[in-house]
């Protein structure tokens, strides 16, 4: 479901950047093809690019890189946030203008009013690149369950992002293979996170978001996610009220796309519920 990749550097000419996010690009086109787009900040020397797989809004509308109506942040963007219509709503009451009916402008417009507050308040999944222009920062953001994979390279004051590890190669930046991945892979079985086969390429971990300060040429990472137990249930009932609800909004959420998809229930979750109250069975209220 799309792909994104990016590079900032002050090391190499705007146009050597560009190409280099193009051919990045070309080498993720099979996650996204319906559309390409790329977008570039010379002053920033900075350049999103985007692979699109149409789901939400299929229109010319959803093509990013997309930025908002003011054009104070740009974002390249991979995934669906299943609750941007009450984000939206609560939004507009704001006063948030929209051109579009994508949950990618959503995500623009809440990080304009509530900052990097806006990354827990996203239900989905999600990696994306955005670019505050005003406060020349850019930011990689994972959901909290690290279900869309983004990966990261920020060494001699140049950041480098994409959605597969594969695009790297592409990006005509200094990278080289890890010569620790084959003890990794023999040791587990994979390659565990943030490590790559790549060196100095890392996964962006779940639940956080790098900040890349285009003035300093540095970056923070940090967690947006906070863990934490909510109130113990000992109730049986209680429990099974809970589960179904979750479940049932869940999967309503998932089904927001515009373009005709297929859904999918372990049999586990499926039995789990109909033991709650069996499928076609009205529940007492």
């Amino acid at each position: 479901m799309c792909r994104i990749a990016g590079i900032v550097s002050e090391k190499i000419s705007q146009n050597e950047i560009r190409n280099s996010v193009k051919l990045m690009c070309h080498a993720l086109q099979h996650g996204g093809p319906d559309d390409e787009g790329i977008f570039e900040d010379k002053k920033a020397c900075l350049v999103f690019g985007h692979r699109r797989l149409s789901i939400i809004d299929l229109s010319s509308n959803g093509h990013q890189p997309m930025t908002d109506v003011g054009q104070n942040a740009w974002i390249t963007f991979n995934g669906e946030i299943y609750n941007y219509p009450e984000l939206k709503q609560e939004l507009l009451r704001s006063g948030a203008q929209f051109k579009s009916g994508t949950d990618t402008e959503v995500i623009l417009q809440a990080y304009l009013n509530w900052g990097t507050a806006a990354f827990s308040r996203f239900r989905g999944m999600f990696a994306f690149a955005l670019y505050d222009v005003g406060k020349a920062l850019t930011y990689l953001v994972r959901d909290t369950t690290g279900i869309k994979p983004l990966y990261y390279s920020a060494v001699n004051n140049e950041l480098c992002f994409a959605s597969e590890v594969r695009a790297f190669k592409q990006s005509g930046l200094n990278i080289e293979k890890d010569p620790d991945w084959p003890v990794r892979l023999l040791a587990f079985g994979h390659i565990p996170e943030p490590y790559t086969t790549l060196k100095n390429v890392f996964s962006l971990p779940k639940g956080h978001f790098l900040c890349w300060d285009h003035r300093s040429a540095g970056y923070t990472l940090s967690k947006y996610h906070i863990d934490g137990l909510q109130n113990v249930i000992t109730d049986k009932n209680e429990a099974h009220r809970i589960i179904y609800n979750a479940l049932s909004l869940g999967v309503k959420r998932q089904l927001i796309a515009d373009a005709p998809i297929g859904v999918f229930l372990s049999g586990g979750l499926i039995q789990a519920c109909s033991q709650c109250w069996p499928i076609g069975k009205k529940r007492a209220t």
